[in-house]
């Protein structure tokens, strides 16, 4: 489903402070969604690599993208969606720009869709950093999502 881009940075505003942006295909054939962040000087630590915050923000903002993207935009309207928790592992260093993708699954696409009102649906989506042209970390996010109406 093509969600643009724009309708996340409205929703989410930090996303454009930040600096996050769609890479060349910002969801494939397949719904993985994939993100972009680009070297800038507020997001860089104190060694002139990307801060851990700014890689974070990137990798929740993959998931909550792939969740609406696969959804579609209806989706918003009727559900409540809380990112519950994260795990996030830093493998390598990246100093220029980073890729971050992850998909919502199947089987997790069709239960929230089944939702009945009130009830509340957990789960977790995998993602995966690509910074500098080699593999820079994984990440987790769990959520929880609620239909509302």
């Amino acid at each position: 489903m093509d969600v643009d881009f724009e309708m996340v940075k409205q929703l989410v505003p930090f996303v454009g402070t930040v600096g996050i942006e769609p890479a060349e295909v910002a969801v494939s054939d397949d719904n993985t969604v994939c993100l972009r962040l680009r070297r800038t000087d507020p997001i860089l630590n104190h060694l002139s690599t990307f801060h851990a915050g700014a890689l974070f923000t990137l990798g929740e903002t993959v998931g909550g993208y792939a969740i609406v993207a696969r959804l579609g935009p209806a989706f918003i309207v009727g559900h409540s969606l809380i990112a519950a928790g994260a795990r996030i592992d830093y493998q390598k260093l990246v100093r220029e720009e980073v890729l971050c993708s992850g998909r919502l699954t199947d089987e997790d696409a069709t239960q929230i869709a089944e939702l009945a009102v009130g009830e509340v649906h957990k789960f977790e989506i995998a993602l995966r950093f690509v910074g500098d042209g080699r593999e820079s970390g994984t990440m987790t996010v769990s959520y929880s999502i609620k239909r509302t109406t």
